[in-house]
């Protein structure tokens, strides 16, 4: 009514805008909260199916892994373990540490030897087949030797499992090296190889691990 105080021509413009535009701007990052509070607690089906192949995935990437340690010193592929002796036999002993993401169950050890010939003792519980099959890999013995073990317990993640010890009945009486293959496998995981040298030298002293050098000579 004209003269009313509800008369639209004594309203507050400039009050009436800036209430309008906060309103909107409200109402806006309310709807944006609650779509996302929305979306959080009830995924859509296309998250849903984002979410399972993540954990399918990362379900997949969880295993067992392994490092090798001879004589307690840590080794790898390629690694050259140099040991003074005067001893009349040579201890092989192999200890396994699983620093994967799972324990390892059915822990497998097997070591082979490239010269048939060598004087190797067993004791505890390793075995020496003509062929083995590990991990669904069927190893022919041919000229190798091969000694098998396996774990009697749940190897853990981080901890140690040490294998009975093999001898080498061997006086040395010159430098002479030993090269073997190593192979760790486990239930679940993939399997580990280990191309080893040993090299026994005569005398007094401290074991070490080296590698090849690269020969850089053109």
């Amino acid at each position: 009514m004209p003269g009313s105080r509800y008369c639209v021509l004594h309203q507050s413009w400039g009050f009436n805008i800036v209430a309008s535009c906060f309103t909107l701007i409200l109402g806006a990052v309310l709807g944006v909260l609650a779509d996302d509070l929305y979306r959080r607690f009830v995924p859509s089906p296309e998250s849903r199916r984002i979410y399972e192949l993540q954990k399918t995935y990362e379900k997949s990437q969880q295993k067992p892994a392994f490092q090798l340690y001879f004589n307690d010193l840590l080794v790898d592929d390629g690694s050259i373990v140099i040991t003074p002796t005067t001893n009349t036999s040579q201890r092989w002993r192999f200890s396994v540490r699983d620093i994967g993401t799972l324990p390892a169950d059915k822990l497998v050890l097997d070591v082979q030897l490239h010269d048939p010939t060598t004087n190797v003792l067993t004791t505890g519980k390793w075995t020496t087949p003509a062929a083995l099959t590990v991990t669904g890999d069927r190893l022919a013995a041919g000229s190798n030797r091969i000694f098998v073990n396996t774990a009697d317990k749940l190897l853990v993640q981080q901890q140690f499992f040490t294998f009975e010890d093999l001898l080498l009945n061997q006086r040395v009486a010159a430098p002479t090296s030993f090269p073997l293959l190593v192979r760790i496998s486990a239930q679940a995981s993939d399997l580990h190889t280990i191309n080893l040298i040993l090299v026994y030298v005569p005398g007094e002293g401290t074991a070490i691990v080296t590698k090849p050098t690269a020969n850089t000579t053109k």
